[in-house]
Parts: structure tokens; C-alpha cells; sequence
């Protein structure tokens, strides 16, 4: 499991609109890289979640301070695997072992706000409007009427909390951040890119419609797609170079940057991971396999330091490939 923590100092960048869909589709990358555990945490999830929320009174309280918690283990599960390492079980409730106390904090903070909102609503009702809905009848077209500017201007106040808890639980997650910290800066962000996440927003209404269609079954993609994409949009905004793990990348010769070639030359069939006997199919097969995990398109959102590993890496690839296409041909 990664473990190491964002040192440098956090900005937020100003990104395009077309970014937005760049997360989704860097998400939906990080899913393919292992979509069955996803699915398998997202159920692990629900089974958990699903039964606390119905417990009378306490239910909804626990399950909102908890949420956070959850999400921050499934990003530490997404910093695992750009870093090329297994996603596990354990990523899901990575949370109740790190910075737990600030992550319960900040759902807490996110369910203070939404009950204050709830009741300037409700002090706004007249009597005989809030007596119909306590005891669940249905209101008056008059009274409809009257309840719409409330509500109006009551989702105007949700949006900012909703900025503010976006990037809270990675930001206390993998940052370190206090709740209060982490919250301020992720309204910053979600307000200085507020176009790209409106676009964002928008693509995901959609998705979660087109999932909803075959009896909800596109909810066990798109649900895990929309986390992975957080962590994207994370790692695009606040522009994150990881801390590379000494075992990714891993390469037995300390020359990888000065001398890539020499080291491809005498160990092309083990960055390919083939035989020396390999076919020539075979070595192509492997090199589309390696070669496509570190595409500009899945590696762009992940910050300076893994580009830079990305694109040696790939050259090391392109290297062994030809070594062993020669020595194949010959």
C-alpha cells in the first residue's frame, strides 16, 4: 500500500474545461487496471454502509462521518496503483488507521452545514405548510409556490459546502491537512476551476442516468469510475508529483538514466518479460502490453516526477523491443 505523503507545498492550478473529461477517462483507466477489486470494494462498501444508515436515528449521522473515512482509504488505493502496485482490500479501510480523527471531522463539518441550511428551510415555512409536511401530506400548489425561493436559495448555499468537501478526504488523506485546512483549500480549487467541474458534473449526471437503465448494474462502474476520477482531478489540480516507491519502476542497473541502452542491450528479454526464446509475436504482444501502460493519455494527469519515470520507462520498452526484434530476426 502506498504510504508516503505529498511534501511539497500544495498550489492549486487553473486548468481547461476539457480537462474535465480528461479525469473521467484517467479515472476509467485507473478502474481498468483492476475493475473486479473495484467493483468487489464498492460492494464491500455498500454492505457496510448501506445496513449503519438504516439504524434508527443514528444511522445517517454515522454513515455521513464515516463517508469520508471510506473515501480517503479508496484514494490511497488509487495513489497505489499510479504507482504500479496492487490494489487491495485493505486500501478500503486504510482510514480508520491514518488521520482518522480529521477525516470523521470533516464529514462532521459537511453535516453541521447541511443541518444549519435545512433549518434556516424549515424557520422560512409557515406553520400550516411545515405541519402538512411532518406529518407527510401533500402540500397545496400555494404552498409549493411558497417553498420554492427557500429551496432555491438553500441549494445556492449547498453548493459551496459541497465545493469545500470535494477534496477534503484526499486532501487530509494524502496530504495530512486538518479537516478546516483541507476543506478551505478545496473550495479554492473547486472555485477557481468551477467551469470544469460544471462540465464535470454534467458528464456524470449522464453517466449515472445511462447506468441506472439496465436495473442499475452500470452503478458498480460508474460509482468506482467517479471516485478514481477524484483522485484525477486531484492529482491535475493541485498538480501532484508522487513520491516513487523504490519497488516501481524497478530496474536491477543504477544507469537507467544515463545509460538506458546498454542496460536494454544485455536485459531486453526481462524488461519485456519474456523468454529469451520468445517468438516474434510474442515480443510484440509484450511490448503492446508494457508500451500501453505508459501512454501520454494515461500519465499526463500524474504529476511532473511520474512523467518524467513514464517517459523513461517507455524508452527502456522501446529499446528492449527492438534489441529483442534483431535478435529474433537474425
Amino acid at each position: 500500500m502506498a504510504e508516503s505523503l505529498q511534501t511539497k507545498p500544495l498550489q492549486i492550478k487553473q486548468v481547461p474545461v476539457a480537462n474535465a473529461w480528461a479525469w473521467i477517462v484517467s479515472g476509467f483507466d485507473l478502474f481498468k487496471a483492476n475493475p473486479a477489486m473495484w467493483i468487489i470494494l464498492f460492494v464491500i462498501y455498500l454492505a457496510i454502509i448501506v445496513p449503519i444508515s438504516l439504524i434508527p436515528v443514528i444511522g445517517s449521522v454515522l454513515s455521513t462521518l464515516l463517508a469520508p473515512v471510506f473515501a480517503a482509504g479508496l484514494m490511497w488505493g488509487c495513489k497505489a496503483l499510479t504507482l504500479r502496485q496492487d490494489l487491495e482490500i485493505n486500501h478500503l479501510f486504510a482510514g480508520f488507521k491514518q488521520n482518522t480523527v480529521q477525516l470523521i471531522a470533516v464529514g462532521g463539518i459537511y453535516m453541521a452545514s447541511l443541518l444549519v441550511i435545512a433549518v434556516m428551510v424549515v424557520l422560512t415555512l409557515d406553520k400550516d405548510t411545515l405541519s402538512v409536511l411532518m406529518k407527510g401530506g401533500t402540500v397545496s400548489p400555494e404552498q409549493a409556490s411558497a417553498m420554492m425561493l427557500p429551496i432555491l436559495i438553500a441549494m445556492l448555499f449547498v453548493m459551496p459546502i459541497l465545493m469545500a468537501y470535494w477534496f477534503a478526504p484526499v486532501l487530509v488523506g494524502l496530504n495530512n491537512l486538518t479537516a478546516v485546512e483541507a476543506m478551505k483549500l478545496s473550495f479554492m480549487a473547486c472555485l477557481k476551476n468551477m467551469l470544469p467541474f460544471l462540465f464535470y458534473g454534467l458528464i456524470f449526471m449522464v453517466l449515472l442516468v445511462i447506468a441506472l437503465i439496465p436495473f442499475g448494474i452500470g452503478l458498480l462502474v460508474v460509482i468506482p469510475v467517479m471516485m478514481t476520477s477524484l483522485y484525477t482531478s486531484y492529482a491535475d489540480v493541485f498538480n501532484i508529483t508522487e513520491s516513487i516507491n523504490s519497488t516501481s519502476f524497478k530496474v536491477d542497473e543504477p544507469e537507467l538514466d544515463s545509460n538506458i541502452e546498454s542496460i536494454v542491450d544485455n536485459q531486453c528479454y526481462k524488461v519485456l518479460d519474456i523468454a529469451p526464446d520468445a517468438t516474434i509475436d510474442e515480443i510484440k504482444n509484450a511490448y503492446k502490453t508494457l508500451i500501453s501502460q505508459y501512454h501520454p493519455d494515461k500519465v499526463h494527469l500524474l504529476g511532473e516526477e511520474l512523467r518524467e519515470v513514464a517517459d523513461r520507462k517507455a524508452k527502456e520498452i522501446n529499446l528492449a523491443y527492438n534489441e529483442a526484434m534483431q535478435r529474433a530476426t537474425k
